[in-house]
């Protein structure tokens, strides 16, 4: 745990930081994505000026999921300050944002989400991070020896786990969620990414989600699994639908 470091004249929170990180790198890679693709001026602009309204509504659907599923309504109006932001509650805001958008403005909505997608993994990774750095979505105890984290007292881990070892789950998340960016850059075709994307990140995080030691929420009282569980599993089938849908509809192209 690093919250924040010091330069001497300045010290700076690590965990904005690594926010504002994950922030850029989508913008960068969806400019990057754009040129490469050799998008038209005009379909450009469009995107370009909407990449401030899907993070905005991100963050905002972001912010309600936690309040809907972990906080509770009643203990947010009470305490503003417990209420946090949960990333799958920011990934459907963005989506749903991205195919309205696209809807009203006349753009592919394959296009947007093949061209957005893939940059969630690495804005997760910063994020993943600077949850590490700030002590927050922390592990359960952990048995594995040296790569068990001990956290500070006054810590949000300390004061569940006291001198425990806890599985340093943000660490191991952001470098699947790593390899997740590379994969489907790097060797899988564009149409297949955002089905792609859904599979591996909506599979990775349900069993990631077994070290997570904070609190989970609740889904309509539901404690089998976390809220974060039941929607990785629901974007695991809805990718694996999209995937072989994807799969039949290029089997037939190249059959006529």
């Amino acid at each position: 745990m690093f919250p924040e470091v010091n330069l001497g004249f300045v010290k700076l929170a690590l965990f904005p930081l690594c926010g504002g990180a994950g922030l850029a790198s989508v913008v960068s890679c969806v400019l990057v994505g754009m040129k490469r693709l050799r998008i038209d001026a005009e379909t450009q602009e469009k995107i370009t000026e909407f990449i401030p309204f899907a993070l905005l509504a991100g963050f905002l659907s972001g912010v309600l999921s936690d309040v809907l599923f972990r906080v509770g309504l009643r203990e947010a109006m009470a305490n503003p300050a417990k209420i946090g932001m949960t990333f799958f509650g920011a990934l459907l805001g963005c989506m749903l944002a991205l195919a309205v958008y696209a809807r009203v403005r006349r753009i592919s909505v394959g296009l947007l989400m093949n061209l957005f997608l893939p940059s969630f993994a690495l804005a997760q990774a910063f994020g993943r991070i600077g949850c590490f750095c700030g002590g927050c979505c922390f592990g359960r105890p952990w048995d594995g020896g040296w790569c068990g984290v001990v956290y500070p007292e006054g810590s949000l881990p300390f004061l569940k786990y006291g001198f425990s070892r806890l599985a340093p789950v943000q660490l191991v998340e952001a470098s699947y969620l790593l390899i997740v960016f590379l994969a489907l850059v790097l060797f899988v075709g564009f149409q297949f990414r955002a089905a792609a994307y859904l599979i591996t990140v909506g599979a990775g995080r349900f069993f990631l989600e077994f070290l997570r030691g904070d609190d989970r929420g609740s889904l309509f009282g539901l404690t089998a699994f976390s809220p974060a569980q039941a929607i990785g599993a629901m974007l695991f089938v809805a990718g694996g639908v999209r995937l072989l849908h994807l799969i039949s509809h290029s089997k037939k192209e190249r059959n006529k």
